[in-house]
This record gives C-alpha cells, structure tokens and sequence, in this order.
C-alpha cells in the first residue's frame, strides 16, 4: 500500500538567536564609534568593553565562534541575518570591503584583541594587505579579485529571494576559498569550492563556517522554488556531490544534534538535485551511526540514477518518489543493515550503476549473453537487452551455443523467430 502524499510543511525563516544578535549589534555599534571618535576618547574604551563582555558570555557555552561575511548579511551558526537590517547589513559591508570571507573568535580572547579588532575594521581598508593576525581573532581574508553570481544592481523583476540565495552562495564560495589555496580570479565553480573544503586542514573554525552557509542555502532554496535559484541550485548540488565522502559527514556530524540533521535534510530534499540528496542521506546516516537501512540507501540512489539520467516523464516520476520517500523518512531511520558486509558490497554497487544501451548493467557483475537469452526464451518476452544478448553471442563467433538455446526453447515466441 503506498502512502498518503501529505504536502511538506513550509520552512518558516530561522530567527538569529537574541544573544547573537545583540552580540552583533554591538559589534556594529562600536566599529561606528571607532569610525566616529578620536583615539583616547573615553566612548571607545566603553564600547570595547561591552563588546568583550558581549563575547566572554558567548564563549563560556563554546569554544569558538565563528560567522561568515556575504556583501549584505552574515551567516552565524547556521542562521543568516536579514539583508534589509540597516546596523547589521552595515557591519557586513565593512567586513566585505575589508576583504574579510569570515571572522573566527576564540576562547580566550582579551579585551586588548577586541580593541585592536575595532581600531582595524573602523579604519579604510588597505589595498592587497593581508589582514593582522591575534592569538584568539583571526580575519580569514579573501583571496581573489571578484565573485559574481548575481547582480547585486539587480532589476524590479529579480525576486528577492533569488538574490539572497546569491549572495549566500558568493558568501560559501568566499569562506570556502579564504585561506586562498588554488583560488584565482574570477568566479570559482562548485568543482573549486567542493575541492577548497576538501583539501583545507581540518579546522573547526573554519568548518563552523562552511556548516553556517550549508544550512542556511538548504533552507533559502526550500523556500525559493522557482527558476531565479536555479544556479545556485546547481552549483549547491554540484559541490555536494563532489565533497569525498569524509567531508561531508564531518560537516553533516558538526551540523547540530539528530533533530538539526534531520531538518536539513529535509530541506536539502527540497531544493537540491537528487544525487546530492542521498549523499547527504549518507552522511546524516554515517553521523547517526548507519541507522538507515543500506537496502533503503541503494533504492534511493537508484532512483537518484533514474530522476537525473532518464529523460521525460519516467525522470520526473523518479525524480518526485525520491524526494517525497527522503521526507518520510527523516522522520524515523532506526535500523541497522542486516546483510552480510560482502553481499551489501555487490548490491552497492549495483545501486550505483546505470544502464547502458544495451539495459545490461557493465562491470564483473553483468550477467552472461547465455542467461539474457534463455530468461527471454523462458518468459516469452524480450527487449533491447536481448537482443543486444544475441547480437553479442553472434560476435564472439558462439552462433552453436545460440542455435542450441533456441532449439530448446519451451515454445515459439517472435523473440525465437527473430533470432532464427
């Protein structure tokens, strides 16, 4: 019995929570007074010291925080701010035009360190000069002259929302790029950004970062449907699906508990390509120690196979069984795989196998032209497979074994006539 389609709820926009936000409230505030007062003035060993407290009583709860920049907003822990947000879009725009992708801010940080973090930033950003360095704050500096993705002089007609993903993605792609390995000028594609995250040192400032940006696109793209998302859509998807799979569960595993993992998926499900939904099934799936069954997982990234590689309506079918099973399960993965750990091994890899012209699956595990023909003899039926089957046996000079399957044939059928 299939299932009732129940419609997915909405995602409803995150909120940033109060004590962040009031944190980068503050921090706006008191780069403004930087910016505003002279050295000595009393305002701005005030502001600093507000500013630090601000973050001491973050930091008891955590040992790092970190947020990355876009042109108009920031993404921390997973949450972007809202664009529109005069104190908080203006904070944003100072750090992008100092050429700073990400800010980290460690434990430990002294009142010193803020103070000359705010002196830095109020000032006008120098040109080429890499960005100062402290024991506990790191400006993590961009590396490359431009990245466009979209126009940030964008037309009445461009949806908001379209922009936002955007600017997010240039925001990934800048935090990605940061510590500038391999990175040139010009827009990096998702093939730069997915081999970026890859090859960087294991660094959980810089992974807190990638996660933000991550969680804050599935949700972007959930509610952004249309076509002014669909390359940002296909560079998010693109990368996913080049991430090794380690990676990928490293930032699934830090992207919050199960009941956080599950809601990305889910809106993962909804505005990524279908091959980069199962990756990510598989990495929430590795996280929460294998708890979806690896029958399941095969099922899902043969669907994946069929929704991105069969054209018309058999794709779009595929396509939609895909993502509405991913919604259901989210709900409730338990099991454990029972299978033998070889006879999960050869069903992986069938899973993962398309067919080929002749509908036969390539490898060590195709069946034999003789087996094609004789289930075809037997069930009074046939197709491209087996007659790509005859075709072969012919070809490799074994027309006898051929002659010898049709002669014992339970009965006629235009299979066996066509093939006489």
């Amino acid at each position: 019995m299939t299932q009732p389609t129940v419609p997915p709820p909405r995602a409803e926009r995150v909120a940033l929570p109060r004590e962040l936000s009031n944190f980068l409230v503050e921090l706006a505030i008191a780069l403004q007074t930087h910016g505003t007062y002279p050295a000595g003035h009393p305002f701005l060993a005030r502001s600093v010291e507000t500013v630090w407290r601000r973050l001491e009583g973050l930091l008891l709860e955590r040992d790092l925080l970190s947020f990355g920049v876009a042109r108009r907003q920031l993404v921390i822990e997973g949450v972007a701010t809202d664009p529109a947000n005069p104190v908080l879009g203006g904070l944003a725009g100072r750090l992008h035009r100092h050429r700073v992708g990400a800010v980290s801010l460690h434990r430990g940080v002294a009142p010193e360190e803020v103070a000359d973090l705010l002196s830095v930033l109020a000032a006008d950003a120098p040109e080429g000069a890499p960005p100062p360095a402290w024991p506990h704050v790191r400006l993590h500096a961009l590396s490359y002259a431009e990245l466009e993705l979209a126009s940030e002089d964008a037309g009445e007609g461009t949806r908001a929302e379209a922009l936002r993903a955007a600017q997010l993605w240039i925001g990934l792609a800048r935090a990605a790029l940061a510590a500038g390995e391999g990175a040139e000028a010009g827009t990096p594609e998702a093939a730069a950004v997915a081999q970026a995250i890859d090859a960087h040192p294991q660094a959980q400032a810089y992974d807190q970062v990638i996660v933000g940006y991550l969680l804050q696109l599935a949700r972007e793209l959930r509610e952004e449907g249309g076509a002014g998302s669909a390359e940002v859509r296909r560079r998010m998807s693109e990368m996913i699906h080049r991430l090794s799979p380690e990676t990928l569960r490293r930032l699934v595993e830090l992207g919050g508990d199960a009941a956080q993992r599950r809601s990305f998926v889910l809106d993962a499900s909804h505005g990524f390509a279908a091959e980069a939904v199962v990756k990510l099934v598989e990495a929430a799936a590795e996280a929460q120690r294998q708890p979806v069954s690896g029958s399941l997982l095969r099922l899902l990234s043969k669907l994946a196979a069929h929704a991105e590689g069969a054209p018309g309506p058999a794709g779009a079918a595929a396509d939609a069984a895909l993502r509405e099973q991913v919604q259901w399960l989210v709900s409730g993965w338990s099991l454990e795989d029972p299978n033998p750990e070889a006879y999960g091994a050869v069903l992986e890899g069938l899973s993962h196998a398309r067919a080929g012209a002749a509908g036969a699956l390539p490898g060590r595990h195709e069946p034999e032209p003789e087996r094609i023909v004789q289930t075809a003899l037997e069930v009074g039926a046939a197709g491209p497979a087996a007659e790509a089957a005859v075709l072969r046996l012919l070809g490799e000079g074994r027309a006898a074994a051929l002659a010898r399957l049709l002669a014992e044939a339970p009965e006629p059928t235009p299979f066996a006539e066509e093939a006489w």
